[in-house]
């Protein structure tokens, strides 16, 4: 069962990244041609996030499962800052891309300053899974108990 909860893990870490690599075409082709915000564009990427969202809440219960299951106790190093990192991450990912739409409608940014920060959040939110990711694979003892 613990080999399937952690094929389960790789899978949703997989679904909880992975489409926003679609977000960067996407982008290159709104700058080159020019093109507004539009449902082109923007749909597609809240698509991607909308399966990162739920590809994260898969990672979690996964997780839970595999430090349930596993050998691994809660308050191993690696765990712990998983998990905050983890909570950092859910709480980037839910603001991030609804504030770049809100702030783009209130403040009336050109195209360009939006493709700009949507960019911007999409790497931000890349490099803390990459951190999430890297903790889970090395596994650091920075503490002991």
């Amino acid at each position: 069962m613990y080999k399937t909860f952690i094929f389960l893990h790789i899978v949703s870490a997989i679904l909880a990244t992975g489409p926003l690599f679609m977000i960067f075409p996407l982008l290159r082709y709104a700058e080159r041609e020019r093109i507004d915000q539009s449902d082109a564009i923007i749909v597609p990427i809240q698509k991607a996030v909308w399966v990162v969202m739920h590809g994260g809440h898969l990672v979690v219960t996964t997780g839970v499962l595999l430090i349930l299951f596993g050998p691994y106790p809660w308050h191993t190093s690696w765990v712990v800052l998983t998990v905050l990192v983890m909570l950092l991450c859910s709480f980037f990912l839910a603001t991030a891309y609804s504030r770049q739409w809100k702030a783009f409608e209130r403040e009336r940014w050109t195209n360009k300053q939006l493709w700009s920060n949507v960019r911007r959040v999409t790497w931000i939110y890349i490099g803390i899974m990459l951190t999430m990711l890297w903790l889970m694979v090395t596994k650091p003892v920075l503490w002991s108990f």
